[in-house]
This record gives structure tokens, C-alpha cells and sequence, in this order.
């Protein structure tokens, strides 16, 4: 199997092409890091998605995996969002026309729902509330124009929040819960919650995600041209997420770690309840509930990882 991924280098990127290389795939990247280091055999492309790309490739490639999009805090700039995301996305799609690649996944966002609350499926009506899902539900749309009028069949994923330890120490993702956490209490023995914390969040981990995608692409013809949430079906609130983090913190170093809320907004902890139902009927169990906990350990070895660099 002979796969594309895009954004290689991201933080979704960079696990998944160690996913796939162990699992014996044929591995391509697109990407514009130019120091970045990957497997013997690998084609890589350097190259910006959202500058367009003049480029032929000579291998058969039976999938393309776009990740390469901007962030939740970059895409707090309309620009970069439409760049990043928007043309980024239709510049690959105008490559896999070119090259005769017929099968695109599209990493989306949960965020398109606008929810914090409630139930979703894939069903939910859509109500964008930023830019970044703004521009995500954009690219959706051109993923589904370019299979009906290029022939290029697809699969979008709409991840909740995923975390996992960064594999790659050069990528700033550490805004994210619950490494946000764990590098604060890492690197002042505080975690700081700006709210009460009882707001719930549907949490899945980078290893069900790669798992999840290596399974859609091998049987990616029962799935065609079809949405998936990628969740757990799990839900915790922030703070239990950040306690979480204080308690494994306190034991695994021996030292008092505080956690400081700022304020008792929300007052109420509404359920969020994400469907995984497709996942289920497709053979994919994303329900670890010890996951979180492995992978905070995880996250603190890495930061001992960086101090010794």
C-alpha cells in the first residue's frame, strides 16, 4: 500500500507515518520542514500546500491522508485559516487529480458542530462558531466537489480532542489538554484553570487515531464518501482531566503540585455525548479509559526528555 500523508511533521502527522512505516506501508510526505528527518525510503515532497504544488510524482499512491492544516490558535487569523486549511486542501486535491490518485482521507474537525454540550452524530446540524471550524467545513465541502466531479472518493474524520505525548519535541502543541497541563505543573508545580473546569470534553488518543485511520485505509472501499466522528464515546470534564494530571504529577515526582481555579464560570456541567456508533459498526473500539493516564506519563518523560537536550 503505497500512502501520501500531508503535514507530516504535525502532531497527527508524525504518528501516524511511524504507524503506517511499522505496519509495512509505502510512505510519502508532503512537507515544508525542511530539517525534518524520516525512514529510509520515504519520498519526500518539501513543499507549502497553500502555495499550490507543481509536482509529478512517479509512484502509484493509493491514498492521500491530508493533515496539513492550520491550527486552533493559528487559525484565530481568517488568513492564515483560509490559507492553511481551505487552500491547502484544494490545492492537494487539485495534486491527486493530476496524479491519478483516486482516494483522499480529510482530517475535519468536531468543532464544525459547534457543541460543547448536547448530543452529536454525524447527522448534527452543522453551526460553525470560529474560524478554524469555519474553514474546516470549507474544506469539506470542497473534498465532496472534488469526488463528484473528479471521481476522487473520500473520507473525512471529525476528531474530538485528541491528545497523546508530542513525538516530535519540535512541534508546539502544548496548548492543548492535557499536555497544557502537564508542562505547567512540569515547570511551576501549579495548574491553572482560567474556568470552574466542569465543561466536558470527548477525548481520544493519538494511538486510536492512527489506529483507526491504518483500518479505514485498508478497507477504505466499504467506507467511501463517508463522514466519521473520531471520539471515544468517553467524556471528562476539565478539571478531572487536570486533576488527573496533578495526582500522577504528585506521585511520580514527590512534590506538591496546586491546582489554582479562577472561577466558578460554567456553574453547571452539561453532558456532551458524542455518537461513535459508525466506528463501532466499522470494528473500532476507541473506549481506553486508562489511555489518559499512560499517556500523561508519557508527556512528563518527554519534558525530562527536553531538559537534558
Amino acid at each position: 500500500m503505497n500512502i501520501l500523508i500531508s503535514g507530516a511533521t504535525g502532531y497527527i502527522g508524525s504518528f501516524l507515518v511511524k504507524k503506517l512505516y511499522k505496519n509495512g506501508c509505502n510512505i510519502g510526505v508532503i512537507t515544508r520542514n525542511h530539517s525534518a528527518v524520516f525512514p529510509a525510503g520515504v519520498e519526500i515532497i518539501q513543499a507549502d500546500l497553500s502555495a499550490g504544488l507543481q509536482y509529478e510524482t512517479n509512484i502509484n499512491y493509493d491514498v492521500f491522508v491530508h493533515l496539513a492544516a492550520a491550527n486552533d490558535v493559528d487559525s484565530k487569523n481568517p488568513v492564515t485559516a483560509l490559507n492553511d486549511t481551505v487552500k491547502s486542501t484544494l490545492n492537494a486535491l487539485e495534486f491527486c487529480t493530476k496524479n491519478n490518485i483516486k482516494r483522499f482521507i480529510y482530517f475535519s474537525t468536531f468543532q464544525v458542530y459547534g457543541l460543547s454540550s448536547g448530543y452529536a452524530d454525524e447527522n448534527t446540524s452543522i453551526s460553525t462558531l470560529n474560524h478554524y471550524a469555519l474553514t474546516h467545513y470549507m474544506a469539506e465541502k470542497y473534498v465532496e466537489f472534488y469526488n463528484k466531479s473528479r471521481g476522487i472518493d473520500y473520507i473525512i474524520f471529525r476528531p474530538t480532542n485528541i491528545f497523546g505525548g508530542i513525538l516530535n519535541r519540535e512541534i508546539d502543541r502544548w496548548s492543548l489538554v492535557p499536555s497544557c497541563f502537564c508542562l505547567e505543573a512540569y515547570e511551576k508545580q501549579q495548574i491553572t484553570l482560567l474556568s470552574s473546569g466542569r465543561q466536558k470534553r470527548d477525548f481520544i488518543s493519538l494511538d486510536d487515531v492512527c489506529n483507526a485511520v491504518y483500518k479505514f485505509i485498508e478497507e477504505f472501499e466499504k467506507y467511501n464518501n463517508r463522514i466519521f466522528n473520531l471520539g471515544s464515546g468517553i467524556t471528562k470534564t476539565i478539571y478531572e482531566a487536570a486533576l488527573l494530571v496533578k495526582n500522577i504529577y504528585e506521585e511520580k515526582y514527590k512534590v506538591k503540585c496546586d491546582l489554582n481555579i479562577l472561577s466558578d464560570k460554567p456553574e453547571v456541567s452539561e453532558d456532551l455525548v458524542v455518537s461513535t456508533e459508525m466506528l463501532k459498526a466499522a470494528g473500532i473500539d476507541t473506549m481506553d479509559n486508562n489511555s489518559i493516564e499512560n499517556e500523561v506519563v508519557k508527556i512528563f518523560n518527554l519534558l525530562e526528555e527536553k531538559e537534558t537536550l
